[in-house]
């Protein structure tokens, strides 16, 4: 994987010194224990306090990086939680422990109408509360998510 155009100490300042230390001891309990680069976006695993790893979006830019997400119940907006910090932390410092793989887009647009259609249901029987997104989408419509709906999608990484 080509090097992340980001450093530790810009790391240090997008979060709390007390984030940055929960990020390095995160790293040093291997609790990241996913890393993924998929395009220009890394994904990462970190298990946590929840029963399932927090899961954490990274967009990657020629800059250095864009606005991540995470699965973590974090509230503060202006500085990134731990498990993003953990993320980023492991993939500068073992960037062999990330696999590559292609863009979702690329993947799907190798596949045939067939494939996709098998996928798309198997994804609905898998995981039964994506059947209201599915149909909104290939409809063109907006999906929002029902009031009762918390976030616990059932993913497991």
């Amino acid at each position: 994987m080509t090097p992340l155009a980001l450093s530790t100490d810009d790391l240090r300042e997008r979060t709390t010194d007390k984030g940055f230390g929960l990020a390095r001891g995160l790293v040093a309990d291997k609790k990241v224990v996913h890393l993924v680069r998929r395009g220009a976006s890394l994904h990462g695993a970190v298990r946590g306090s929840d029963l399932h790893p927090y899961r954490v979006t990274v967009p990657l830019t020629e800059s250095g990086v864009g606005t991540p997400s995470c699965s973590c119940p974090s509230t503060d907006k202006r500085n990134w939680c731990k498990h993003v910090v953990a993320v980023l932390l492991r993939a500068m410092n073992a960037p062999d422990a990330i696999e590559e793989r292609p863009s979702l887009s690329d993947v799907i647009a190798a596949q045939s109408p067939e494939a996709l259609h098998a996928a798309l249901l198997g994804l609905a029987e898998a995981h039964p509360h994506l059947a209201d997104e599915i149909e909104a989408r290939v409809q063109g419509q907006d999906y929002k998510r029902p009031s009762w709906d918390f976030g616990f999608d059932g993913w497991k990484v």
